[in-house]
């Protein structure tokens, strides 16, 4: 029981640090985690005191988010920014381990060289889990973004082989450069190639699985969670990194092609949500465990007679400043470098970044950021705590509960100037509708050549005519919404509200029919009302709200991929699935109704808003109708659009259902050339990683329809 009440403790942590954060968005999520934990060892002293095994925390919590982190690492900005990234990952470690260790000896030479560069070792790795909480609420470039994510995910490996070399020396008092040399090259290039013949194994085993008809979701779902903790085991019999393992496992398996059908976006989506969760819950009990961790890694040290507090806090401030020192001085001469190559190359007159980057402020600017944007974590924290307590001869090993306090003053001190110093350097900027302009800017880079090279698909018989009208004019809709900016955000929420009070008086209309489910009514109304709230508060202006904006999808979008879900009837019974797509269709019938009356309204700003609405609206209502499994749906009250299917066929004198099989075949093949340029424009540097994110799942909601 009490491993069950510890985990609820942790679990109960992270809820109350999500809400918490909203309270105070100046600092970041894994700082108020951090605090939470701090917060609940400080008064309970022993009661609450987690002792988790290093070696188990490195498997139980850093392989999954180090797997989940590399999955989503763009392979083209990766292999072209591969210099800088080495650099850091492997250059920079090992320099940052040396310059501690002799600073850390000249200052308190109590400590062994040997025992000072374990400790540099130690506290040389950025923490992935930070970076990216850390990197959301500042404006980084796509270059700086590609190199801070595959540094966290690289340098873990080359720090924690540091130091284990390093402790070695320390405990035996031997040392052999070409030995550690030999052993490290083997422990890394070892650890990338079994997890990337792992990875590979996996991607086609799910490869051979889906094309015998035996792979479900599920069983995907279940492969991929469990694949980080067999690599990460594997890897450490083999005597090599299993944290490298696990990363170039992710890669490999995320590289592998595999055919975009509806049913493989429904599995990615389900796979994404999933990991998403999983991501979110680890990372916060990784955070929450640090905090609580703390008071045991300060208070020894802090309280022993043997060292004085002042010694014990210039030594811990003198190693901070070599670590932020060395990262910056390594950073400024890469950036210098590069802005030189910019230079002579004449690529500073291609942009304004370029520009930027080839000067030596830029550079400069550029070499703050990726400094501070290297905050220490629970890798620091679990590796420190490995630490023997004696060395081969049997003595106590040398000022081991000093270089757990240094350590633990690094790690907190470096997430504190990346929380608030980073945003000095490079501010995000707060206004949401940059942010959306700037997704729109991305979904016109996507959606415009792809309605080229639909465009120039055959049109040879009425029916192909017909269809290609009919996509084309869905794609027209996407492509106007995102080029319309000017729509009245006040009328815009105005009228969700009161498009939301008709689909839930829709809804409460059924609520006494008995063939209906009364729990799926009863959850049907509070996801309406949900988004009611949610909007209600973007309406007021809630800072909470705009921060849960800028982290979830659409609330439209979020209810279609809800519909999506809920209308196939997962694990419901059968009224409950059979009572869904009933609701769900009422509910989108009053909406385009209401719409369809107030975009003849006299207003232009009503009119707009009520016209964008309902072009949203559509799109869900057709995605229910046209699914598989829906059966007939009757007619929405209201005009129906000029770009009805039915329509566009009756005025060719095509067949319905011809039209409807092309119009289904080409949605699909445009579909997937969205999906082909999304990768092209991260491929060329052209899409942040967060927009391709949110592009891919917006298509992936579209597969769904089809």
């Amino acid at each position: 029981m009490a491993l069950f009440h510890i985990a609820l403790v942790l679990l109960v942590s992270v809820l109350v640090s999500a809400v918490l954060e909203q309270f105070v968005p100046r600092v970041s999520l894994p700082l108020v985690q951090v605090a939470i934990g701090l917060a609940i060892s400080l008064p309970l002293g022993s009661v609450a005191l987690v002792q988790v095994d290093p070696e188990l925390f490195l498997v139980l919590f850093i392989a999954p988010l180090l797997f989940d982190e590399s999955r989503h690492v763009p392979l083209a900005s990766m292999a072209r920014h591969w210099r800088p990234i080495a650099s850091l990952s492997l250059g920079l470690v090992v320099a940052t381990a040396l310059a501690v260790g002799v600073a850390l000896h000249a200052v308190l030479p109590t400590v062994p060289l040997a025992a000072a560069i374990a400790l540099g070792g130690a506290v040389a790795p950025t923490d992935a889990a930070a970076v990216y909480a850390l990197s959301r609420d500042v404006a980084v470039t796509k270059r700086q973004d590609a190199i801070l994510s595959a540094e966290s995910l690289f340098n873990d490996a080359s720090g924690v082989v540091t130091f284990q070399f390093a402790v070695a020396a320390a405990v035996t008092g031997s040392f052999s450069a070409a030995e550690v040399s030999v052993a490290f090259a083997v422990t890394f290039a070892g650890g990338l190639a079994v997890g990337a013949l792992m990875g590979l194994a996996g991607a086609l085993v799910l490869r051979a699985l889906g094309s015998t008809g035996l792979e479900s979701t599920t069983a995907h779902v279940a492969f991929e969670v469990l694949t980080p903790f067999l690599v990460y085991l594997v890897a450490g019999e083999l005597g090599v990194s299993g944290i490298l393992a696990v990363v170039a496992a992710g890669i490999v398996m995320a590289a592998m092609p595999e055919r975009r059908t509806p049913a493989r976006a429904r599995m990615r989506l389900v796979s994404s949500n999933v990991w998403e969760f999983v991501a979110f819950i680890i990372n916060g009990v990784v955070f929450v465990i640090l905090g609580m961790e703390l008071p045991r890694a300060l208070l020894p040290s802090w309280r022993s007679p043997a060292i004085s507090n002042g010694t014990l806090l210039a030594s811990a401030v003198a190693v901070c400043l070599v670590v932020v020192a060395v990262r910056l001085g390594w950073t400024l001469a890469m950036e210098l470098v590069r802005a030189r190559s910019l230079s002579r190359s004449g690529a500073a007159c291609t942009g304004a970044a370029e520009r930027g980057a080839a000067t030596a402020g830029g550079a400069l600017r550029s070499a703050a950021l990726l400094t501070l944007a290297g905050p220490k974590g629970a890798i620091t924290l679990s590796v420190i705590l490995t630490l023997p307590y004696l060395t081969a001869a049997g003595d106590p090993f040398p000022e081991r509960n000093v270089l757990v306090f240094i350590a633990s003053f690094v790690i907190v001190a470096t997430l504190l100037l990346a929380n608030f110093a980073m945003p000095l350097v490079a501010p995000s900027p707060e206004d949401a509708d940059g942010e959306a302009r700037a997704l729109d800017e991305a979904r016109l880079a996507v959606l415009e050549p792809v309605v080229r090279e639909l465009s120039r698909r055959p049109r040879d018989t009425a029916a192909a005519r017909a269809a290609r009208r009919f996509v084309l004019s869905g794609y027209g809709d996407r492509i106007a919404r995102a080029r319309n900016r000017t729509v009245d955000p006040h009328a815009l929420v105005c009228l969700r509200l009161e498009t939301l009070d008709r689909q839930r008086a829709a809804v409460a209309a059924l609520a006494g029919d008995p063939a209906l489910s009364p729990a799926a009514v009863e959850r049907y109304d509070a996801q309406l009302s949900e988004l009611f709230s949610m909007v209600a508060r973007l309406g007021r202006g809630d800072p909470s709200a705009t921060r849960v904006r800028r982290r979830r999808p659409s609330a439209l979008r979020a209810l279609a991929r809800s519909l999506a879900d809920e209308v196939r009837g997962r694990g419901s019974d059968g009224a409950f699935e059979r009572t869904l797509p009933v609701l769900a269709r009422a509910s989108q019938e009053a909406a385009i109704g209401y719409l369809s009356e107030a975009a003849r309204d006299p207003s232009p700003e009503r009119s707009l808003a009520a016209r964008l609405l309902l072009s949203d609206h559509w799109a869900v209502y057709n995605a229910l109708v046209e699914g598989p499994g829906t059966g007939a749906s009757p007619v929405p009250p209201g005009p129906r659009p000029r770009r009805d299917l039915e329509h566009l066929a009756a005025e060719q004198g095509a067949s319905l259902a011809e039209a409807r099989h092309l119009a289904r075949a080409m949605t699909a093949e445009g579909l997937r050339l969205e999906l082909d340029r999304i990768d092209g424009l991260v491929a060329s540097g052209d899409l942040s990683h967060g927009q391709a994110a949110e592009l891919t799942e917006e298509v992936h909601v579209l597969q769904l329809g089809l």
